[in-house]
Parts: structure tokens; C-alpha cells; sequence
């Protein structure tokens, strides 16, 4: 179990309080060693390495892009 965060403050803006987080981490998904492990703050979580994930899911639906997102107070606290 991990600890409780307090979301973080910029200003006046709330920051989600996944800040800094690990994504497999913390939804409990199995990356191989050495894999580059995706954090909450990056423009894009690739998750194509996740161990156990169906061979039916492509590869597209595999890797999140954010950087589409052009306002980037949406886009930090996605």
C-alpha cells in the first residue's frame, strides 16, 4: 500500500496528487527490467512492454500521447 499524497499547489493551480507517480506502479502492471518505466508528469506513457497485456491489443492502444492537450492545466492534472 502507498502512502497518501497531498496534491501539490502552483500557485493557485491544484496539481493532481499522482505527481511524480510511477504509472504501472501504481496500477499494479509488470514492466521487464531495464524498460523505461512511464511517470504521471510525462507527455507520453508508452506501455507497450507491460508484461501480460492481450497480443490483441495493438500497439497504438498501447502508447498515450499527451501532447495534444494544448491547455496545459487539463494536461497536468489528467
Amino acid at each position: 500500500m502507498t502512502a497518501a499524497r497531498m496534491p501539490i499547489t502552483l500557485g493557485r493551480t491544484r496539481v493532481s496528487v499522482f505527481t511524480g507517480a510511477d504509472i504501472c506502479h501504481e496500477a499494479g502492471l509488470t514492466l521487464p527490467n531495464g524498460i523505461p518505466r512511464p511517470f504521471f508528469d510525462d507527455d507520453r506513457w508508452d506501455l507497450a512492454e507491460v508484461v501480460g497485456l492481450p497480443v490483441q491489443l495493438a500497439l497504438q492502444h498501447r502508447r498515450f500521447d499527451f501532447t495534444a492537450i494544448g491547455d496545459p492545466l487539463p494536461r497536468a492534472a489528467r
